[in-house]
């Protein structure tokens, strides 16, 4: 039995990522997302990060499957055939979130994220240095070599 949804309003700041907003029924919903995020100290990009992410392990084993474990009886009685909502704020879905208002007969979400940070060595914090100094000192990148921050504003 379908049944019809009623919504007042909704805000969503930001859907992304995988993410699902379904108003209405629906017989099945699949997401997935899979994230390889690479955090460095100091940026020094290569130009190819992230080009091998699917020789990581992690992103290509197996999931399990989860089965209903037998037949299940259900006796249902919507007394109203309609769905209402009257409003709905959300700041963010992300990574194979779903939002959704009616019926739903499967869904199949995943989500793999996996994080690197890497962090400097002694030798590349060294070469870092004088520019850490100048960013504290409130330049930033807009300080050039040889000036100082107060000598840019």
């Amino acid at each position: 039995m379908t049944r019809t949804s009623i919504v007042g309003a909704v805000r969503i700041i930001s859907s992304q990522i995988s993410s699902i907003v379904q108003f209405g029924d629906s017989v099945g919903l699949a997401a997935v997302s899979q994230v390889l995020a690479v955090q460095q100290e100091t940026a020094n990009f290569q130009g190819n990060e992230g080009d091998n992410w699917r020789e990581y392990p992690f992103y290509s084993r197996e999931l399990p499957v989860i089965s209903p474990g037998g037949e299940v009886l259900m006796n249902r009685r919507n007394p109203c055939p309609n769905i209402r909502v009257g409003a709905v704020s959300i700041y963010g879905l992300s990574a194979a979130a779903v939002l959704q208002i009616g019926s739903n007969r499967l869904i199949d979400l995943e989500n793999r994220t996996f994080h690197i940070r890497q962090y400097d060595t002694k030798e590349e914090a060294d070469e870092q240095e004088p520019y850490q100094e100048q960013a504290e000192a409130g330049g930033g990148t807009a300080v050039q070599a040889g000036q100082d921050a107060a000598s840019q504003s």
